[in-house]
């Protein structure tokens, strides 16, 4: 059970840095806002997802404490079962904030 701990953890820090959960979210414009505003459709396609999950760990421009859970988190990228849970809960993100902006 440790090592599905350990699997959860990392998926987590990955799916953080995939939806820049460390950047002030007024200098964010995340793949949440992507996904919510100007792409809805990308959560129907699981190779487009992923591709957009991936862009997020972009590191040109990046540096200090970002950049660190950049390199980080594209380590873990490599491991596919971090990388598939990490994209189902960043896929959730999104979906939660479609639903919020259907309510509204």
């Amino acid at each position: 059970m440790g090592n599905q701990i350990n699997v959860a953890d990392k998926a987590q820090t990955l799916a953080d840095a995939i939806l820049g959960a460390d950047v002030p979210a007024e200098q964010l414009y995340g793949i949440v806002d992507v996904v919510a505003k100007d792409n809805p459709a990308a959560l129907d396609d699981a190779g487009e997802f992923e591709e957009l999950c991936w862009s997020q760990l972009d590191t040109d421009g990046v540096d200090g404490e970002r950049l660190t859970l950049l390199i980080e988190a594209r380590r873990l990228w490599r491991y596919p079962a971090i990388r598939t849970l990490a994209i189902e809960t960043v896929r959730t993100r999104c979906s939660e904030e479609l639903a919020l902006d259907d309510v509204e």
